[in-house]
């Protein structure tokens, strides 16, 4: 394991800055106005939690950070198509989404609702550094890690099911609709999580025919995302 941030580590820090900020920026334009109060407590929440496990990691896992900005050559050809859209739903068509239903008052959600979804999104982003801690091979990319060390990781939340940080991503997703009060948000927010699964399906797929070791995990953990579910 590193002992500290490497060029690569701080290079996914500036990604996941320029993600925020691009977010941010998206929303407050196709809104309008800069007076929207959701606007500001979700973004508020969001940076602060990911600073907080920014730092948590970068103490108790670099290396996780240090390998989630290097390149891969041998991404599954199905995630790099699954992961373009992803990206482009979750950091940039939710905003707009978001921000164009605030401008025209399209739709609302009662205000209390936002309450509990900060909550599940604050639980979301917990959940995803305590897989990153305990999983030294959480990239950002489907793939047979074969340039290093790829072990597999069944401590912490990976006791239980078999793709943790995947379950965050869909938590966080069925939450923003409902902390920025807009029913349309609702779409992309369902195509995220429909993507997220197929992801999960995919990728456990390739890790069984794949990786030695894994399909005794699976008996071991036998459910991917939903405990005594699926």
């Amino acid at each position: 394991m590193y002992t500290k941030l490497e060029k690569s580590g701080v290079d996914y820090l500036v990604k996941v800055a320029f993600q925020v900020i691009i977010g941010a920026i998206l929303f407050f334009v196709s809104s309008g106005t800069l007076k929207n109060h959701q606007g500001w407590i979700y973004f508020a929440v969001y940076t602060i939690s990911t600073i907080l496990g920014i730092l948590y990691l970068s103490k108790r896992n670099p290396e996780v950070l240090n390998e989630r900005a290097k390149e891969r050559n041998n991404t599954e050809q199905w995630d790099k198509i699954l992961l373009k859209l992803y990206i482009s739903l979750a950091f940039f068509i939710i905003y707009i989404v978001a921000g164009f239903d605030i401008r025209f008052g399209l739709s609302s959600v009662p205000i209390f609702c936002m309450y509990p979804a900060l909550a599940i999104i604050i639980l979301s982003s917990f959940l995803a550094v305590w897989a990153m801690k305990e999983n030294a091979n959480f990239e950002a990319t489907s793939r047979i890690q074969n340039d290093r060390i790829q072990n597999i990781c069944d401590s912490g939340p990976y006791k239980a099911i078999r793709h943790p940080g995947y379950l965050a991503i869909i938590l966080w997703a069925m939450a923003i609709p409902f902390v920025f009060g807009s029913v349309y948000v609702m779409i992309p927010s369902f195509l995220i999580s429909i993507i997220i699964v197929i992801r999960t399906y995919l990728e456990d797929k390739m890790l069984k025919e794949k990786l030695v070791g894994y399909v005794e995990y699976c008996n071991r953990t036998k459910y991917r995302l939903l405990p005594y579910i699926w």
